[in-house]
């Protein structure tokens, strides 16, 4: 399983524009404080995919607002594949059918990230 979580991040990060993040470290951005179920797997897969990317990996707690601080976070950084989310169904799937304003859009992350739309369901 953690080969596979480890693989689906990896071909994530391919399709951004890799190359010129090959310098920098990779913050792995989790939507929850340290210790709880996301933060875990966060941890487990962060040294393999280090090791696989041959790049540094931090994890990087940004709990708040289920999910909704770390993801705009992730999306004011730059497009550079150097900041990745991870999270919960709530703060993907949930949070644009329970609030009617959030700081991002589906159609926002698929202009900066355009293999999102094509490995999830847009809400918009």
């Amino acid at each position: 399983m953690i080969r596979s979580c480890v693989a689906w991040i990896a071909a994530g990060l391919l399709a951004v524009p890799i190359a010129a993040a090959q310098d920098k470290v990779i913050r792995l951005v989790v939507a929850f404080p340290p210790g709880g179920p996301v933060d875990f797997v966060a941890r487990v897969i962060a040294d393999p995919l280090g090791r696989e990317l041959n790049q540094r990996v931090i994890v990087e707690n940004k709990p708040g607002g289920n999910g909704v601080v770390a993801a705009q976070g992730v999306a004011q950084a730059a497009a550079d594949g150097t900041a990745l989310w991870l999270t919960s169904v709530g703060a993907a799937a949930i949070n644009p059918v329970l609030y009617e304003k959030l700081p991002m859009t589906c159609n926002a992350i698929s202009r900066r990230f355009p293999w999102w739309s094509t490995t999830t369901n847009c809400w918009s």
